[in-house]
């Protein structure tokens, strides 16, 4: 039998989130805010490099070494502007 004084899940976040309302509404503006940064660098990665033929390639012409050839190129900029 579960105790009265306990709280389920859902309720112990609901009451989190109430009580920090503020540094929520921060992370999903910065989650929104990577969001629109990591498509416009994606889009600009395309347009300059290699990969997306200077700019004349769209994703239907990626193969999957296009794509994980990207994901590599991805993380080894972030790990360099993390590292900073």
């Amino acid at each position: 039998m579960e105790n009265n004084n306990e709280l389920s899940d859902e309720q112990f976040w609901k009451g989190k989130i109430k009580q920090h309302w503020k540094a929520f509404m921060v992370l999903i503006i910065a989650g929104a805010c990577m969001m629109i940064g990591a498509i416009i660098v994606f889009i600009w990665f395309m347009n300059i490099s290699p990969i997306g033929n200077f700019g004349q390639y769209s994703i239907d012409f990626w193969t999957l070494n296009d794509v994980v050839l990207f994901m590599i190129f991805s993380f080894l900029w972030e790990l360099l502007f993390l590292s900073r």
